[in-house]
């Protein structure tokens, strides 16, 4: 499975939220 970058966030919210500004994690439809 390629890394996705949409659908990681999707699936793990809070680690995108610790290591990335809200706005750069936080891209859920």
């Amino acid at each position: 499975m390629t890394y996705d970058p949409d659908i990681a966030i999707t699936l793990w919210p809070e680690y995108f939220d610790k290591n990335l500004t809200r706005s750069q994690g936080r891209r859920l439809p």
